[in-house]
């Protein structure tokens, strides 16, 4: 979830705050300025002005500047716009491109930057009704209905009885709004089991992902968190290991993320062993779960296949 989003001239420093999201804590913007100043001119000695985009990590937030040089043609070649977020740590990067990219089509002819000879920056007046649409793509987001998560019962698959596929973790996520849902029925490298633990609600904190006082994290979690901040929107992922098992033709682990459907924002996430001779029908099985919460999502009246 974007938090607060900002316009910066980088070669100077200077910028306007366009929107802070109201639950947000408030915060003195003259900090905030003099901190992605600082932010900035370090980025460009490291790495230069040219990468399209560049994100820095804070323990529960992530800045990112949106600075695609090349696309600025109607810019003199003396400034360098670039848009700021600051946004949820695990927040997918190409949902945030893609959400900066429609944004700069809005605010790109009014974004036309020129230095004064004090060396300030002056901009030509955003309308209200283009930073109204601003507003709008900065807050667009698909939201899981409690109810219908709940009816899922997607903890049954850790119970799922099969000779060919064993689930250990399941998660439902959401690309800017992270884990909604996890089950859990072990802890990661075998060691002691735990009983089976699953979070139905979201926590209401901006910061938080799933409540703290629900369990302790687990690396499981936090590799399939930091895989749903990296992976291509609208892209699966299945990453495969070998394994050792007490149950021998258990010989494959895998880690799997699967879109619900093309242009939602939520995943599917399961960490399973399973018979590697036997992939197609692990295959169908996962299939069969998405094709089950679409539906359920769609009789939830969820547009989960509108684009951004």
């Amino acid at each position: 979830m974007i938090h607060v989003f900002a316009v910066i001239e980088r070669l100077s420093g200077n910028g306007d705050l366009l929107y802070k999201d109201p639950d947000f804590p408030q915060f003195e913007p003259s900090l905030f300025w003099g901190f992605l100043s600082a932010l900035n001119s370090f980025s460009k000695e490291l790495i230069g002005t040219e990468e399209e985009l560049r994100e820095t990590d804070l323990e529960h937030m992530k800045i990112v500047i949106y600075s695609p040089r090349e696309e600025y043609v109607e810019f003199d070649r003396s400034t360098d716009p670039a848009l700021v977020v600051l946004a949820d740590k695990f927040d997918n990067e190409d949902f945030l491109l893609k959400k900066l990219r429609k944004i700069r089509e809005l605010l790109g002819p009014y974004l036309l930057y020129m230095m004064t000879p004090l060396g300030k920056v002056t901009q030509v007046p955003i309308p209200p009704q283009v930073m109204e649409k601003v507003t709008n793509v900065i807050k667009y987001t698909q939201h899981f209905p409690e109810e219908v998560l709940k009816n899922l019962f997607l903890q049954r698959l850790l119970r799922h009885a099969s000779e060919f596929v064993k689930f250990t973790h399941v998660y439902i996520a959401d690309v800017d709004e992270g884990l909604l849902f996890a089950a859990e029925s072990k802890r990661d490298s075998y060691s002691e089991p735990v009983a089976d633990l699953f979070q139905l609600t979201p926590s209401k904190k901006p910061r938080n992902r799933l409540d703290p006082a629900f369990a302790q994290s687990l690396e499981t979690r936090e590799v399939f968190q930091t895989l749903m901040a990296e992976i291509p929107f609208n892209r699966d992922l299945f990453l495969e290991t070998i394994i050792k098992s007490k149950q021998d033709h258990l010989s494959r682990e895998g880690f799997v993320i699967k879109q619900i459907s093309p242009n939602s924002d939520f995943y599917l996430m399961v960490r399973l062993l399973y018979d590697p001779t036997r992939r197609e029908e692990v295959d169908l099985l996962l299939k069969s779960e998405i094709e089950r919460v679409f539906e359920a999502l769609n009789k939830g009246n969820v547009p989960i296949t509108k684009p951004l």
